[in-house]
């Protein structure tokens, strides 16, 4: 008589069936469910021939959450990334699955919708219990990874942009990365003119920018800020702070143009009022920058502490909304942080108070 118990037969079974598989030439899914279900059938029934009348093991009509489980920890490129560092604990890892097509090629998505359309894939009913179930038996099972933090290498839409040999290479899932620019790399690219058939007049980028101020220092400063935005590895230990008390001089439109280059979901907007508040530094574990023109005039600074850590990169407290109680910090990930202001914030008036803080911005100029 058999002594394994149903959860080991399960976990036996689909083991056997994940190491007959080709990973590089996998069958449908419809298959490999179908096929994983008669083997599981053929197994249960083998047990229950050997069993006492009233101790057989009623026949499974879906894949169970163990198998779920191991399936997808086996044929998809899945793994917990250690956002908070290699010392913190595991159970604070976000689980990411790696998208090769779609919008989200070459990232690690992590939000909960896509864990869970895969897990529904195997079993349409499944309930949201045995979702976390399957979501908590997976995380034991994938390996722990890293996201790459080579201040040379950037996600841009199109491939990885290798800024010291001015190359772009291919995604690949070894290189795990949360974000991206939104804009493809072209390495032919022309400064593109854009005619107004409205009033005859053209506009083109540089131009425009050139147009922003005077000083060509300051112009130089701020075709830099739009480059050090999509490379959020680089130890910079800057931020930049656009600061005139007139309006319609272009600091709205330039912090358009940074969003623009890093695409929907790749930056942040976390005004100075939040960085005293945890829970609203929850997009640090994926943003590249934080760009904020929405800053009420004669915004305080109560705590200065979260601005700080975010310049200078040592541990950064943000509380995710399923961690209430955890620090998440975001070590060698420290995102470009661009404040357009109309006032400066009172505690930059007060140097003795925020010394540290004035020294690590770029100066704010009129």
């Amino acid at each position: 008589m058999s002594k394994r118990t149903e959860a080991q037969v399960l976990e036996d079974v689909t083991q056997e069936y994940i190491e007959s598989l080709d990973i590089t030439n996998l069958p449908s899914l419809y298959d490999m469910i179908g096929e994983l279900m008669a083997r599981t059938i053929d197994e249960y029934e083998l047990e229950n021939s050997v069993k006492a009348k009233g101790q057989k093991w009623p026949i499974p009509r879906d894949l169970q959450n163990i198998q779920i489980a191991l399936m997808i920890s086996a044929i998809y490129p899945i793994c917990c990334i250690a956002c908070a560092g290699y010392e913190a604990d595991p159970a604070y890892d976000l689980l990411g699955v790696y998208m090769s097509e779609g919008d989200n090629r070459g990232l690690y998505v992590t939000d909960d919708t896509t864990i869970q359309r895969i897990i529904r894939q195997f079993r349409s009913n499944i309930r949201i219990a045995d979702i976390n179930e399957v979501i908590s038996e997976i995380r034991s099972y994938v390996p722990r990874r890293f996201r790459c933090t080579e201040p040379h290498l950037i996600a841009v839409n199109n491939g990885i942009f290798d800024y010291t040999a001015k190359k772009l290479w291919p995604f690949t899932h070894k290189l795990v990365f949360l974000s991206k620019s939104r804009v493809d790399y072209d390495a032919y690219a022309l400064n593109p003119i854009i005619h107004n058939n409205e009033d005859g007049t053209d506009w083109d980028v540089e131009t425009w920018m050139e147009s922003l101020s005077d000083d060509p220092e300051i112009v130089q400063v701020l075709w830099e800020i739009l480059g050090a935005i999509i490379r959020p590895h680089v130890r910079w230990n800057k931020s930049a702070w656009l600061y005139s008390e007139s309006g319609n001089n272009g600091k709205g439109t330039l912090c358009e143009l940074m969003r623009a280059l890093c695409g929907p979901g790749t930056y942040a907007s976390i005004p100075l009022s939040n960085f005293s508040k945890d829970f609203m530094l929850e997009p640090l574990t994926r943003a590249t920058a934080i760009i904020v023109d929405e800053n009420d005039v004669g915004t305080y600074i109560d705590k200065a502490a979260n601005l700080m850590s975010c310049l200078a990169r040592p541990s950064l407290p943000g509380v995710p909304k399923e961690l209430s109680s955890q620090d998440v910090t975001a070590r060698s990930y420290a995102p470009w942080y661009c404040q357009s202001m109309g006032s400066r914030p009172f505690s930059l008036l007060s140097v003795s108070a925020t010394s540290n803080t004035y020294r690590r911005n770029i100066r704010p100029s009129r």
